[in-house]
Order: C-alpha cells, then structure tokens, then sequence
C-alpha cells in the first residue's frame, strides 16, 4: 500500500494524526481509504488481531457479502433521526461548551485546563495567541498561565 503513495510511512513513531504535518496527513488518509477500498474488494486479505473485522459478513443468499440494501424509506427515516440525534448533540454541546466557559471565568485552574485542551488545535506558532484573544473576548481570565503557557503536548 505504502509503495503505491509515497514509498514509506510517514512516520516510524505512534505521533496523533493531528501532530502529522500538513502534507503527511492527506497522504495517510489517502493510504487509509486505498486500503479499506482493496479490502472489501477483495483484493488484499486483512491480518492482524482486528483483520477480521475488515471481512463484510453473510447476509444471506439473496445479498452477497459488501452488497447493501437499498431501501429508501428505512434511508428517510434514518437521515430523519440522524437529523435529530444531531440537533440533539449539538444541543448538548453549545450547553456543555457554555457550562465550560463559565467554570473557566471563575477558576483559573478550569481556564488553565481548557486552554490546554482548546490548544491541542493549534497547528502554528501564532494560533495559542489567538487562542489567548479568543479567551480574553469571552472574558476567561488568562493572566495566571499568559507568561507560562501550558507546554504544546506535541513538541
């Protein structure tokens, strides 16, 4: 697989997808996607403890293995609840993302905390300022952790 892309992993170390660089994360996803389409093809054999997992299972013999069922109603009903499960869960994030930012505005050890988890986004030397300009117009007080930022957990 790795010989079709690029001729090697991108990297010989278990680093989190996010602390790839830019150009290596496209090229893994890639590698990813070229290799789950050549596994339900058939065309490679997965191994490995979890390799079976890749095999798409009987159905039955009126629907091969990796041959769906198409039904549009159940497929309605299902965006349908897929809709509310969403609007449900996005619901519930504005609160708990709203629960956070209050906690953060009264407990400097909260704001130090959040700081640290918003921060594993941050991809370039600029974005933890802008991070600290984001946490100053919600008004999280930063002032106890601004001159020693928490350490970047992929440097």
């Amino acid at each position: 697989m790795w010989a079709r892309r690029c001729g090697r992993p991108s990297h010989l170390i278990y680093r989190p997808f996010e602390a790839l660089p830019w150009p290596a994360q496209p090229e893994l996803l890639a590698v990813a996607a070229d290799t789950i389409a050549l596994l339900a093809a058939g065309d490679i054999t997965p191994t490995g403890g979890h390799g079976h997992l890749f095999i798409p299972e009987h159905v039955g013999d009126d629907f091969p293995p990796g041959q769906a069922r198409r039904n549009q109603h159940a497929r309605a009903r299902r965006t349908a609840v897929d809709r509310d499960q969403c609007r449900t869960a996005c619901e519930r994030l504005d609160f708990l993302l709203a629960d956070a930012i209050d906690k953060a505005r009264r407990d400097p050890q909260a704001a130090r905390s959040l700081f640290a988890l918003m921060r594993h986004g941050c991809r370039t030397e600029r974005e933890p300022e802008r991070l600290l300009a984001v946490f100053d117009e919600l008004d999280i007080p930063a002032s106890g952790f601004r001159a020693n930022l928490p350490p970047d957990p992929y440097a």
